[in-house]
Parts: C-alpha cells; structure tokens; sequence
C-alpha cells in the first residue's frame, strides 16, 4: 500500500484532547490526543526525560515538551529530503547516550534535485518524481540549548554519500523505513525493495508513472543489482533488509552473517536478515540479546512487512542471516509472476557452466531458496542434479509467524503437516494459535508493552497495528517467541496509526495518527485509567505504590482489594471477613460465596497469610 492510496482513505476529524467513544474492549484504558497540528507526521520517540521528538515526513523534526511544541525544530532538511510520494524523512532515532551526547539519526530519501545541484537546488523541482537515493545520517544537538536545535556542522553521513553508495530508489515507495538500537548498541535499520509495486519488477524498464528509469545510468543501481524486487534476495544490496551497522562509522560489523574483512562498507558487511518488501516499522524484543557487538546478537526482531497484492505478514528474525522470502513469498504465499521468473542472480556463478552441456552461467534466485523444512533442505545445480549448488548462496524461508489477507478476514499462521509447511487459518481446528480472524492493507510492525503498563488484564504483550484499518492488535509470546493467541487492542476506524511507540517509565502505549489535511497529524496515546483522572495508573502507582499494594498493576480503589464482604467498600465491616478468610478458608467460602477470598491477598503472592494482615490494615485505614 502506499502513501496516495493511503492518504486517500483518511478522514480529517476534529478530536478533542479526550478522545470520546473508546474503541477498547479492556475497561479502564482511554485514548487522549498528546499533541494535533502536525504535517503528515510518520513517526514519534520519546527519550527519558519524557520529551517527545516527532518526525514529519517533508524532513522536519519536532521536540513536544509537557505538551507544547518547541517554536523552532531539533532539524529541518526538507530542501534535501524528497517528500515525492512516500518518500520521505521516515525512520529517527535518538542514540542510546543521548542525554549525555545529543547525538540522533535520521533515515530518508534525498532529493535528486537538491544532490544534482549541489544543494542548490530550483525550489519548482524539489518533490519531483525521478530515481533516486537513500541516506542515513547523524548529527549532535547543541548541550547549549539543552540539546533542543541541532549543530549543522556535526553532519556525518553514515551510508550515502553518494548517489552510488546509497540506498536504491526507482519508484515513489519501498525506500528508507525505521531506526533502532540493539541491545547491543549496534544501529539497525530498516529498507525496503525500493522496486516498483504497481507492477511486477523483475528489472528493466519501469511504470514512467513513478520512475524516472535514471538509476541505471546515473550508478545508482549496480549492475548486479538491475534485477527488480530480486534486490531483496541479494546479499551484495542493501535494498530489501534489515541492516546492522556500527553507529560511529556506519560501517558493517564483523559479527554479522556476510561481512567481508576487505569491504566493511559494503552492503553485504552491512546485512542482518533479508527477503523483505517494505519492512516499514520494528522493534527490538526487550529483555533479549547481548551487550557486546561481539556476540552477534541484537536482540530478537519483530518486523511488520507491508505486503504486495494479497497478504500482509509480522515477521519474527531470532538469528542473523534470516530471509524472509520476498519477492518469491509473500507472507505465506507464492506470487505466480516472481516465482515463476527466470531472473538470475549475477553474484551466484554456476561453477558448471560450460557453454554447451551446462549453459546454465549462473544460478536463479528462485533456485537459492528452498522452502522451510524440518530437515536440511537440498539444492540441486540445474545442471546436474547429483551436485548440489554451493551453500554459500542458498536460504531456507523464514516463514512469517502470522500472515493477513487484503479485503478478507483471513488470518494464518505456520505449521508442518506430515513433515510438509502449511499456512494455516488460525480459527482452524489445527491451529496452535487462538485468536479471531481480522483483514488488512498495511502491516505496521510494533512493540512490547510491559509492565502491565495497560492493566493486568492485557498483560505483557507485542502490540503491532494496521494502519489503512487504524486497527491495533496484540499478541502474546513465549519466551522463546512463538505465537500463542492475538487479540483485538483497539478496533479499527477513526485514525491510521504510522508508528507505535513506549515511554522510558512504560505509562502508556504512544501511537502516531496520520493524517491527510496539513496540520492535522497527531500523537495520542493508550493508557490504564480506570478511575477516569485523565492520569495513566501506573504514573500514580510509580508515584505513591501503596495504591497497587498488591503490585498487579491496577489501583487498588478499582478493584475488590480489601473488600472481603462484597459490599462494594473497605471498611471496618470487612475485619471479620478478611479474619475468617485468613483463619478458616472453607468457612469464609460458605458464609461468602459470592466473594473472591483472593481479595485478602493485598501482597498479591496468591494466597491469604498473615502477610497479607498490614497491607488490609492500610487499606482499612486509608492510610
């Protein structure tokens, strides 16, 4: 899907700062608009001291600080940024020593007008359709100003400082996407195909709709790279996947899966996992990976990956060198006119070619990826199916944890049958994951929520959304990532969420909406508030803990903590109860059957004991 069709859907609505109608099927959260006023907003972060930097996709970066914006932006490059079509200013992050450093990244596509003319561009041709480039650049905020205005001349260009060096764009979508840090310290970042998706891309002259079908002769496209959405299974090309670089350098580092010792800059040194489309949004799982770089290990990635005709997919990457599959698999599927194609791959040489028995000169891309298996998978040499292609080019697919139709409430998750991969609808009998069905047009990846930040009832969740929908999902994990059950956070309609986001106190779950009108765009954000104070709970909770003394997370005035006779308050009048709950269990149960004993437990160890006796008498009490 991309930003016309998308912005064609949107509906410009006036929203007071409480938003009426909760579209929740949890009681106790609400939705308030942070911030409104914004032109075309893409993404929002916050850093620790709850400052909110949001991003506007013609290249300008806002800070929101106690809900009033700065009069003058951290950054505006909208005279380098290209906001032709989804192009943009798309991915930003603050570095993990921000507040000591000032430092931050920004991810966008550069204007050719302003590049060809060295900065100086005709402002009548900016925005304009033509084959360009992606950049990825860092700057330094001035500690003068409490890192509030950036430092111009702290510009460092991290990848691209060239049109030869970037990343690839000869169509108006699937460019530059998101920005995060590993666990690591190591910076990921997110890119898309960068191939036409109005039609089948295979290389080779382009739709003039949205190409200018320059980037061949301007260098911006390899040769080896002038094979369409093939781009995506080629480890030499940056377009396609995620990357994983050295922040300081931008260069690629030695623990990723195809890293070359004599060209860390080049793209394969920079490759973490690959096969994707348009990977726009995604997010790193806390609790995993390791602190040293050395280790190889970021993290667990969760990825939305927008899809092409059919499925939209969530993928999970565990380990380097992942290949999501794209363009022979969307989500769980295979599109006929990619998987069918003949299309080589340059950096593959069949090492039988003759010429004459084997004119085979190198191998097909369709010919590097088996499906999944549960077995090491073969790869026959087309030219003689006893030798087996070299495994330094092949891949099994990564399938997707969960795929979604367009148009269709179809919803499908991976299994084997009798050995063979399955796509299976996750309201089947045979499905390992519950969860109802839903559609989309626009997977966005998401994050986790701790905590219980939304309430006990929802719980530790990965919460990712569909943005055409406005519809917010959650699903739930195991500690070794595999999908148990998805469930409806936030019903779709009414805003088109672009970006999810956390603050560092993990209070409540941020959203960018995006809108079509200038000057609509918007933060909102979910929250727990069951006593409607307009105050997330666990920010009163963080600030006085004896309201949840049972630690699950919910104030204890919305709940039956104390209220052993089910009078609907604490008082004096529960003292015999909550002693006959402590004392004679059985008894309790039959003079108060109605009740939960459980109410006793303020704890919240599970059980009634005399642990329990001081946190009922504060609750008595008031005190």
């Amino acid at each position: 899907m991309v930003w016309r069709m998308l912005l064609g859907l949107l509906v410009s609505a006036a929203w007071s700062t409480s938003v009426a109608g909760e579209p929740f099927t949890f009681p106790g959260l609400k939705e308030q608009v942070v911030i409104a006023g914004f032109a075309q907003p893409v993404g929002a972060t916050l850093d620790a001291d709850g400052r909110i930097y949001v991003w506007e996709k013609a290249g300008a970066v806002w800070i929101v600080e106690d809900g009033v914006r700065r009069p003058k932006p951290l950054i505006d490059l909208s005279d380098e940024v290209s906001a032709y079509f989804e192009q943009g200013l798309i991915g930003f992050a603050l570095d993990p020593g921000f507040s000591q450093n000032g430092l931050f990244y920004l991810l966008y596509v550069v204007d050719w007008e302003w590049h060809s003319t060295a900065g100086q561009p005709n402002p009548a041709n900016l925005d304009a359709k033509h084959d360009t480039f992606g950049r990825l650049t860092r700057f330094a905020a001035d500690p003068q100003d409490g890192f509030s205005t950036a430092l111009l001349e702290s510009r460092t260009v991290l990848i691209g400082q060239d049109h030869t060096s970037g990343f690839p764009i000869t169509s108006g979508g699937h460019t530059c996407n998101a920005l995060v840090f590993g666990s690591d310290g190591t910076l990921l970042a997110s890119i898309g195909d960068g191939a036409q998706f109005a039609a089948v891309d295979l290389g080779g002259p382009r739709l003039t709709l949205f190409s200018t079908n320059t980037a061949e002769q301007d260098g911006i496209l390899a040769p080896n790279e002038q094979v369409g959405a093939f781009r995506a299974q080629l480890v030499d090309s940056h377009s396609g996947k995620i990357l994983r670089i050295d922040p300081d350098t931008g260069l690629g580092l030695p623990s990723n899966p195809f890293f070359d010792a004599l060209a860390p800059d080049a793209p394969r040194s920079r490759v973490w996992a690959l096969g994707l489309r348009n990977p726009f949004r995604f997010s790193v799982r806390p609790g995993t990976g390791s602190n040293d770089p050395a280790d190889g290990d970021p993290g667990v990635l969760y990825i939305g990956d927008v899809g092409w005709n059919a499925w939209e997919e969530q993928d999970v990457c565990t380990k380097a060198g992942r290949n999501f599959g794209w363009p022979l698999y969307e989500g769980m599927a295979r599109p006929t006119a990619y998987a069918s194609a003949s299309t080589e791959n340059k950096d593959a040489p069949n090492p039988l070619f003759d010429g004459a028995s084997c004119q085979a000169e190198h191998f097909t891309f369709a010919e590097l990826l088996a499906e999944d298996s549960l077995t090491v998978p073969m790869f026959p040499n087309p030219c003689d199916p006893k030798t087996m292609i070299p495994p330094g080019f092949t891949f099994m697919h990564t399938r997707p944890v969960l795929d979604y139709r367009h148009g269709q409430p179809i919803t499908r998750v991976p299994i084997f049958i009798s050995g063979f991969p399955v796509a299976i609808p996750i309201d089947s009998a045979q499905s390992p994951v519950t969860g109802v069905p839903f559609e989309g047009n626009l997977a966005l990846g998401g994050v986790w929520i701790e905590n219980n930040m939304l309430g006990p009832t929802v719980g530790d969740r990965y919460v990712f959304a569909e943005t055409v929908q406005g519809r917010i999902q959650m699903a739930q994990f195991t500690s070794d990532d595999q999908l148990l059950d998805i469930a409806p956070l936030r019903s779709p309609g009414g805003t088109f969420p672009v970006m999810l986001t956390v603050d560092a106190e993990k209070h409540a779950l941020y959203y960018v909406h995006l809108n079509n009108t200038n000057g609509t765009g918007e933060v909102r954000r979910i929250f727990m508030d069951c006593d409607d104070d307009g105050v997330p709970d666990p920010a009163q909770i963080a600030a006085a803990p004896r309201t949840d003394l049972n630690g699950n997370g919910l104030l204890d005035a919305c709940e039956s903590l104390g209220d052993l006779n089910c009078d609907g308050t604490v008082s004096v009048g529960d003292i015999n109860a909550f002693v006959l709950a402590l004392t004679d269990p059985s008894a309790y149960a039959k003079q108060f059957a109605e009740c939960d004993p459980l109410n006793a437990d303020t704890n919240g160890d599970g059980q009634v004991s005399v642990g329990d006796i001081n946190g009922f008498v504060l609750l008595v009490t008031g005190r």
